[in-house]
């Protein structure tokens, strides 16, 4: 019986291991899972098969490469620039790496308040003319979300495109009460990932951690802190 276990376990951990090395990830990642199925005999392996390959990575590609190109090369966008050559090369190694073009003519504003960066957000929501995507892992329910929800219905009701997408399980305490005065002021609204009665147990990992605006194409914000009176630090003593 002894020698059953570890021959189950070398050849579950082997065959882990070796999917690992297969898959494009993030090295952490990979070190992460290694870890575990070999720390966690028989079962690490099992778990590592249901909720570890990148099968939303795969389907997202097959899509990409469905739909085919949609922007200049890599090359021909660094043509026009003039940088030094070695320049270039470093921002056409991040460009194959990130699969964006390099574009000019941008500007970065950096915020170390998140009471000042909620409030640039919410006026660019108020002067918003043709889109408002919004994609929040967080999003809570308090008097900073009222106050947002009120910008981004007065945006939709003055014709313009407003979207969320949140994730299902970081605003899992999102009541519905918010979600109903969003819809029904014309906002459209999305889950990520929504729990279901029988939930894709491969998917369960897999979570929607991005927080970004993006206002009529031009002007976007992204953050490392979620929506809510929790990570507005001066507002609340357990601040983030």
């Amino acid at each position: 019986m002894t020698t059953l276990f570890y021959v189950c376990w070398v050849l579950s951990w082997g065959i882990s291991v070796f999917h690992l090395i297969l898959q494009k990830r993030a090295p952490l990642s990979s070190l992460a899972w290694i870890f575990f199925v070999t720390l966690v005999p028989i079962l690490g392996p099992i778990i590592y098969a249901l909720a570890g390959p990148q099968r939303l990575e795969r389907k997202a590609s097959k899509l990409k490469d469905k739909r085919g190109p949609t922007h200049v090369s890599f090359s021909d966008s660094l043509e026009r620039t003039s940088l030094h050559w070695r320049e270039r090369n470093v921002l056409s190694m991040a460009s194959q790496i990130s699969q964006y073009d390099v574009t000019q003519g941008n500007e970065v504003e950096f915020f170390d308040d998140q009471e000042l960066l909620l409030e640039e957000m919410a006026e660019s929501i108020r002067n918003a003319k043709k889109t408002v995507h919004l994609q929040y892992y967080i999003i809570a329910t308090d008097e900073v979300t009222r106050n947002l929800s009120q910008d981004l219905i007065d945006a939709a009701k003055r014709g313009v495109d407003v979207r969320v997408l949140y994730d299902a399980f970081g605003s899992f305490f999102l009541k519905k009460v918010t979600l109903r005065r969003l819809t029904k002021g014309g906002v459209k609204l999305a889950s990520f990932l929504p729990f279901t009665v029988f939930p894709n147990i491969r998917y369960m990992n897999f979570r929607n951690h991005r927080k970004i605006l993006v206002v009529d194409g031009t002007q976007a914000f992204t953050s490392g802190v979620n929506i809510g009176k929790q990570y507005l630090g001066r507002k609340n003593k357990k601040q983030w």
